[in-house]
């Protein structure tokens, strides 16, 4: 097994601190021959990289290991005759990066002597009902139906392909250009092939900070943080076109209204939220370890990715409990909602993270008593 990179580049800017995400994969081939078929099959090793600047349209192949266990990704490698542009279709082959404790399985195998096209998206599965991969004439393009606006997971389509033998791509490695070059089984060393991958949807990350004055006098406990939205789904055909020379990838939502069941994001409890969040320490005593004890400095609970076709109206519902300095609690299972988190975004763009700093405020600051003021979150 050989290694797979993936390269992940940010653009800072803007006054909400947005942050744009490029990330690129390595795959290697390796020499594993099958005399009767006369297969390669590739193996994938991932690893990342974070970049503070802008970028050419060249990608970068500075790496590090990044090796996120259970990442899944969906490979179609595309077959074209060895010299002349001609399909060979009935080569093309397709399968599954999957990343293991202590490293990568591979379903994918490719024909030996074959020039391929490799493209590519993440996560599998994907959220969306249905999705489906098509060549299209020479404008290869992902179809969706039934999107799920909210996501736990970070969807990713590829921009870009290269292959090679040495540390650098023998092949052009910039967006729109998805050739590998000739897979040769008896290729010494062995053949690496690039990908660059772009995000599909937007990303928020959320934090909560309590307001200084009133956390100078009482503690506020999270129990439960969600992000819900009452109708999840966006139905009918939307696509993803890959990018082609200088035309950039392309999606195209579809015009449906949002329906489908609710769906809601665990910022407490679920898969992207903090390892260390959940209080290690139950401080006021007593305190179960399953809840968040906030205070005057900002603390990051957790992201979820949502698709960029407009700002969904998504629900900030916390249950939170209320103790004195003392450590004695005033206030038990209190609910507090936020009906729209992402109001103050002029605009929502895929691949941006948008920090968002959720402020606990109390509705009355000065006329505390033992029954306490309600509190309300004020987004910023």
């Amino acid at each position: 097994m050989e290694i797979m990179r993936v390269t992940i580049k940010s653009i800072a800017g803007s006054i909400k601190s947005l942050t744009a995400i490029l990330a690129a994969a390595t795959l290697i081939l390796t020499s594993c021959r099958d005399d009767a078929a006369s297969t390669v099959t590739l193996y994938p090793v991932v690893s990342s990289n974070v970049e503070t600047v802008v970028e050419t349209r060249a990608l970068s192949s500075d790496y590090k290991a990044f090796e996120v266990v259970g990442t899944r990704i969906q490979a179609y490698a595309l077959a074209f005759n060895k010299y002349i542009d001609i399909r060979v279709s009935g080569s093309d082959a397709d399968g599954i990066f999957l990343r293991k404790i202590p490293g990568w399985t591979s379903t994918l195998e490719v024909t030996h002597d074959l020039r391929y096209r490799v493209y590519a998206y993440s996560p599998v599965p994907f959220p969306a009902e249905t999705i489906s991969f098509d060549y299209n004439g020479g404008t290869p393009k992902l179809t969706f139906t039934g999107l799920s606006v909210i996501t736990e997971t970070d969807p990713m389509a590829s921009v870009a392909a290269a292959g090679g033998t040495g540390d650098t791509p023998a092949t052009d490695f910039s967006e729109g250009s998805f050739s590998i070059g000739v897979v040769n089984i008896l290729t010494s060393p062995k053949t690496k092939v690039w990908l660059a991958m772009n995000h599909i949807y937007s990303k928020a990350t959320i934090s909560f900070v309590v307001n200084a004055g009133y956390n100078a006098i009482r503690t506020v406990v999270l129990k439960n943080a969600t992000v819900s939205i009452p109708t999840g789904i966006l139905p009918g055909l939307s696509t993803y076109t890959f990018a082609k020379g200088s035309s950039p990838a392309v999606a195209t939502w579809s015009s449906s209204d949002l329906n489908g069941d609710a769906k809601s994001i665990d910022l407490m409890f679920g898969p992207t939220a903090e390892p260390d969040l959940l209080d290690l320490s139950g401080d006021p005593e007593p305190q179960p370890l399953n809840q968040a004890t906030l205070s005057a400095s900002s603390k990051k609970f957790a992201w979820f990715c949502f698709l960029p076709k407009s700002k969904p109206a998504l629900t900030l519902k916390v249950v939170y409990d209320i103790y004195d300095k003392e450590g004695n609690l005033i206030r038990a299972d209190q609910t507090v909602t936020n009906a729209n988190i992402l109001a103050n975004l002029t605009s929502v763009a895929a691949g941006n993270n948008y920090n968002i700093t959720v402020r606990v405020n109390p509705t009355y600051l000065y006329q505390l008593s033992d029954s306490d003021a309600s509190l309300e979150l004020i987004i910023e």
